[in-house]
């Protein structure tokens, strides 16, 4: 997603993943762009995923609903551009604005979470993605119009993922977006479910490469497919997953960074893991690569990885990305953050945070800047660091 890219923290770019269907595809490529989409400048630029549904509304309802307090602390943008439309045809509104702002509906921070934010910006969330839900056709006319604003703007690094169930209308979708979306070369992801054949003919694939840079469809990637829908790498992602599962477990222990990973130590942390540590391994190895280009450094997972260790800046910068990370998956994962009385219960007795999590309640889900210690002393930051911090020997041979 971030194939321009955004190094610091001053950067003004920002990645804009938009969806067209909200199948279960569609949800399931948002979901994955969510757990790996973070980046250092979050604080002028969020990353942004957009949904674009003819049954946008219930779909967004029911999404919602199945991603748990996710919603509740973040920021997100419902448009009808369906009752948009019709408003434009009996022009009810003199100019563009009002119809914008009679039919876009924005959500914050619900109240019960407001004590986690800074005063000044009570319902502004401190999650680092945002997301907007529009309600209609891709060949709406307001929707196509929105579709250009967002290729218009200069900062934003954006792909299209067509995720409509029946093959020839994902096919017909990716062919009629606007055209500065072929003419900036942007990627979209085609959805197929048995052949990429006419992707690959329209994109010119096989064929040589000064001819395809002609084709207007260049850009356009088959996904899905029934012949391609098993990870030949998973061997070697496991591995990493073990590796961050054992770095985790010998800080938690020794209060300290290993300098080695013993094989034999991570494969028994691993095989004693509850499911839900699992996947957080999972999803922590699944961010690595990006986490990696923020320090311009490009790593396939089949070659082996020479890093030097990170300075301090680097390591700060990399905690902070990587806690951002961490809240989106535990929100995912069914966690939800500290009522504020539950908060200064834990405050007043630091034992009481285990307490609250046995029930998939979690202190740590919060700002980086307003972390605190627990009852051993330690900051859940000290965590962030250490796995960045071990990256050099979580990712050698």
């Amino acid at each position: 997603l971030d194939y321009t890219n955004i190094p610091d923290r001053d950067s003004n770019k920002f990645v804009h993943l938009i969806i067209i269907g909200m199948s279960k595809m569609g949800q399931a490529v948002a979901i994955q762009a969510a757990h790996i989409a973070h980046f250092p400048n979050y604080k002028k630029s969020r990353t942004k995923i957009t949904f674009i549904d003819r049954n946008g509304k219930l779909e967004m309802e029911e999404f919602k609903q199945k991603c748990g307090e996710l919603f509740k602390v973040s920021n997100s943008t419902y448009i009808d551009a369906n009752a948009w439309s019709e408003a434009e045809d009996m022009k009810l509104e003199t100019c563009e604005a009002k119809y914008e702002e009679r039919y876009t509906t924005r959500y914050g921070i619900t109240k019960e979470y407001e004590h986690l934010v800074d005063d000044c910006n009570k319902r502004d969330s401190f999650i680092d993605i945002e997301w907007t839900f529009i309600k209609g056709d891709d060949h709406n006319p307001v929707v196509q119009r929105l579709l250009e604003r967002y290729i218009d703007d200069k900062n934003a690094i954006i792909t299209v993922a067509i995720c409509l169930n029946i093959t020839h209308i994902s096919l017909r979708s990716a062919m009629h977006l606007p055209k500065s979306y072929y003419e900036k070369n942007i990627p979209i992801l085609v959805q197929q479910r048995k052949t990429s054949t006419m992707v690959s003919t329209l994109n010119g694939k096989d064929i040589d490469e000064e001819k395809r840079q002609k084709f207007l469809y260049k850009n356009l990637y088959p996904f899905g497919m029934i012949y391609d829908c098993y990870d030949l790498h998973l061997a070697s992602s496991v591995e990493i997953c073990k590796r961050i599962a054992a770095v985790y477990d010998y800080f938690y222990t020794y209060n300290t960074v290993p300098v080695q990973i013993d094989l034999e130590y991570a494969n028994k942390i691993w095989d004693n893991a509850v499911i839900s540590k699992r996947w957080s391994n999972i999803f922590a190895a699944a961010s690595i690569p990006t986490k990696l280009r923020c320090l311009g450094i490009s790593w396939d997972i089949n070659k082996t990885c020479h890093m030097d260790d990170l300075t301090e800046d680097q390591v700060a910068l990399l905690a902070e990305i990587e806690h951002n990370r961490w809240n989106i998956e535990e929100l995912l994962l069914g966690y939800r953050p500290v009522y504020k009385s539950e908060d200064e219960k834990i405050d007043v007795d630091k034992n009481k945070k285990k307490e609250y999590k046995a029930r998939f309640i979690h202190y740590d889900i919060r700002p980086f800047d307003k972390l605190k210690t627990d009852d051993s002393g330690r900051k859940a930051n000290e965590y962030d660091e250490v796995i960045v911090r071990s990256l050099p020997i979580i990712l050698k041979s």
